[in-house]
């Protein structure tokens, strides 16, 4: 229908983006089903329907009137293509890698939370760190004070360093404000705060 929601991203997606794709297989059994890996080569913005262009109106998803400059369908093409066992309608997800960390910032000399993403065969491939929150609390050694810190574990919650074994994430942001709090019977401190958050992934034992 008109005005429907196909698709959403937080950022469109463009050249030398990756996406994973997912194939069937050529058996009917899921034992040979999995997530097929390519680059983003051409985007192609597609605001007139026909019989090649734009999802097909045969799939009752949408119409030919849809397809206007103002709700346009996006055609891919990848690398490497989709196999024969991929079939019309598989699930497909965008993805860029990024880069957070813990920055000293040479304008202020504070600590904050910085990203950047990273793009193949971009020039530069990664970009400039920028600050997106704080000011945090100075680099110091893991498990102290440090104002961000991940920790990494594997299905039993011991911690590990091998990335093909963790299955859960552990992010502590610590915050140091720019004015003091005075608690009776001590001298004034900074005002300071700290969150933690745990990220589970998805098909780890």
């Amino acid at each position: 229908a008109s005005g429907a929601s196909m698709t959403n991203w937080k950022i469109a997606p463009a050249v030398n983006d990756s996406v994973a794709v997912y194939d069937e297989g050529a058996s009917i059994s899921p034992t040979d089903d999995g997530w097929r890996l390519a680059r983003i080569t051409q985007v192609t913005l597609v605001t007139v329907h026909t019989a090649t262009a734009g999802c097909p109106t045969t799939t009752r998803l949408t119409q030919a009137a849809d397809l206007v400059a103002s709700n346009p369908s996006y055609q891919f093409t990848l690398s490497p293509a989709p196999v024969a066992s991929t079939l019309p309608g598989a699930s497909v997800r965008f993805f860029r890698r990024v880069h957070y960390s813990l920055w000293k910032w040479v304008t202020d000399g504070q600590w904050y939370l910085a990203y950047y993403d990273c793009v193949p065969n971009r020039v530069p491939v990664c970009a400039t760190p920028q600050p997106i929150a704080g000011p945090l609390r100075p680099y110091a050694a893991p498990g102290t004070t440090s104002g961000l810190e991940f920790t990494y574990y594997d299905s039993t919650g011991a911690v590990t360093a091998n990335r093909l074994l963790v299955a859960r994430i552990s992010v502590v942001a610590r915050a140091q404000g720019q004015s003091t709090i005075n608690l009776t019977g001590a001298a004034a401190i900074p005002l300071r705060d700290s969150m933690r958050i745990e990220v589970g992934l998805r098909n780890r034992n």
